[in-house]
């Protein structure tokens, strides 16, 4: 047995086709790396890694079989060995020892690759050196279950054409199949259907933060799950299983999206939610951290970064303090940089801005502290500026920014921190604003503001065919405290007033700002678990080994009998 062995690794190392195979199939093994570095790849195609490996060893498999017992009788290899060693049977056993052995230092090399890149993403943890143990074991499983396949096969014809052409197309077969399956695949795979999630952070009196998921419309999905056979997932379950260990206490629910090409998907639990009324609640969007939980140097770096350093000089803010206390802003007479530093406040083509706008009050109430960071770092005249846009004269950048048609107005990417409800009282600021600012009473005519630059009227008379009882200002105000308890009167006025318009001008609809607490409008909470790819089945893989082990006694059968 031991000249055999000097004999094959001979034949194995002056072999260049075959060394140029292995070695090109072993340096594949480092495509799984972007499947670990990049977070998309990992979340939602993490069953390709394990695809990749799968490939890499049947194809070994496949190489090592063809170049040690079918290429052997055509270059006269094993005419050699019969004539030295006269024992079929021993010299079958040598090869497929000697194989195990030149695979197992392959497979080493497979799994430690494999696990370098992951444990670059996921380090200390318990499972890791198990899930390299998983990876080793299995890849010697599939090579010996893929070996006695083709050797299976290859025996079925004396041909060697016909043994080639079975064996490629095997190969090519068991490689192509789970990807077709999975490409194709139509299967659902939630549990629960939603639409608009979003994360609600709770803040407690003691300043720990929750996160929460919650969603407009979540339902349970009544669809049931196709479960398809995957044979890749069959032969690697115990390393998926493994991974999802490690995978569990590290992922972010939210950038895991159901793909047809991940391991894992996310389930969804309904439960309903008492929440509670002394706390103070937010909400945002999934992918930005949020800015009730930064940290007054976070802060302090993000205000840098996303205000100070845009080009602001002192001139533009002392303008611009002088501009917001007024409630029009007349963006005609500014400056270039003027307009650029209010557009850059309010957060145009921002997202944390807005919601640093949005939150401002909150992140000052109580918190000296950042107040004076912000001065020591960037002087009194800018944290005056920045106090004034978001707090002081808030409700003057309400009317010229987030009023449609307004000077500076632009569409909002944020939610506000509270939702509709027709039988509640409209926001304060609404209230102020229908009050003193969308009606005004001058002589026998009444005007609406459009913020335009003319503003459309109707006579008083004509208006009082609407609104009977209303002679002046003070009547309309009076008229708009008594119905702003209920956000359903308000809008039955609003439109009665958009009925004044006509074919030469149009009186624009405004949109109110949101009247209830987030609390009261979702009441349930979404919890993510994640759980196994419903094709992930240990009885899939019981069967597929049970199959394979036996084609072992049959292949070694026909190798008795000399057929191979």
């Amino acid at each position: 047995m031991k000249n055999l062995f000097k004999s094959h690794a001979v034949y194995f190392f002056k072999n260049k086709i075959l060394i140029s195979l292995v070695t090109i199939l072993l340096l594949c093994s480092f495509s799984v790396a972007p499947f670990f570095l990049n977070n998309s790849l990992l979340y939602n195609y993490n069953w390709i890694i394990y695809f990749i490996i799968f490939s890499i060893v049947v194809l070994l498999s496949l190489v090592l079989c063809y170049f040690f017992l079918v290429s052997t009788r055509k270059n006269q290899y094993d005419q050699l060995l019969n004539s030295l060693y006269s024992n079929s049977r021993k010299i079958f056993i040598s090869k497929y020892v000697y194989l195990v052995t030149i695979f197992a230092i392959l497979s080493l090399f497979i799994s430690i690759i494999t696990t370098l890149f992951m444990l670059i993403i996921f380090k200390n943890n318990i499972y890791n050196f198990l899930y390299f143990l998983a990876i080793l074991f299995i890849n010697f499983i599939v090579f010996n279950s893929f070996f006695w396949i083709f050797t299976l096969f290859s025996s079925f014809s004396k041909k060697l054409i016909y043994k080639n052409m079975v064996n490629a197309t095997l190969a090519i077969s068991v490689i192509s199949i789970p990807i077709f399956t999975k490409t194709f695949s139509n299967k659902d795979r939630h549990n629960i259907r939603f639409s608009e999630l979003s994360k609600i952070v709770e803040v407690s009196k003691n300043n720990k933060n929750q996160d929460y998921y919650v969603s407009k419309n979540a339902f349970v999905n009544k669809n049931k799950f196709y479960v398809s056979f995957d044979l890749v997932n069959a032969f690697y379950f115990s390393s998926i299983s493994i991974f999802k260990k490690i995978f569990i206490k590290n992922y972010d629910p939210t950038k895991v999206l159901n793909s047809k090409f991940s391991n894992y998907v996310i389930n969804s639990v309904i439960e309903n939610k008492k929440w509670n009324n002394n706390n103070d609640y937010f909400i945002y969007d999934l992918e930005t951290k949020p800015i009730v939980s930064y940290k007054n140097n976070e802060l302090l770096e993000l205000i840098n970064n996303e205000i100070y350093v845009k080009n602001i000089d002192l001139d533009a803010i002392n303008n611009i303090r002088n501009l917001i206390n007024k409630l029009e802003w007349d963006k005609l007479v500014l400056s270039s940089k003027e307009i650029d530093l209010i557009e850059i406040l309010s957060g145009k083509n921002n997202k944390i801005i807005q919601y640093l706008r949005r939150d401002w009050k909150y992140l000052l109430n109580n918190n000296v502290q950042l107040q004076n960071l912000i001065i020591n770092k960037f002087g009194l005249e800018f944290w005056n500026l920045l106090n004034d846009f978001y707090d002081v004269y808030s409700f003057n950048a309400y009317l010229n920014i987030d009023i449609k048609n307004a000077n500076f107005y632009f569409e909002k990417d944020v939610k506000t921190n509270d939702e509709y409800d027709f039988a509640n009282k409209i926001n304060d600021i609404d209230k102020e604003y229908l009050k003193k600012h969308f009606a005004n009473f001058i002589n026998d005519k009444v005007f609406f503001n459009n913020n335009k630059s003319t503003r459309f009227y109707v006579n008083l008379i004509d208006f009082q065919k609407v609104f009977n009882n209303i002679n002046n200002q003070l009547d309309w105000e009076n008229f708009i405290e008594e119905n702003a308890t209920s956000l359903n009167n308000i809008n039955r006025i609003l439109t009665d007033i958009y009925s004044f318009s006509n074919e030469f001008n149009t009186i624009e609809k405004i949109k109110l700002l949101s009247n209830s607490s987030i609390t009261k409008y979702y009441k349930d909470i979404l919890t993510p678990i994640l759980e196994l790819d419903p094709s992930l089945n240990l009885i899939y893989t019981f069967l597929l080994l049970l199959i394979i082990s036996i084609t072992i006694p049959l292949t070694i059968f026909r190798s008795i009998k000399g057929e191979i």
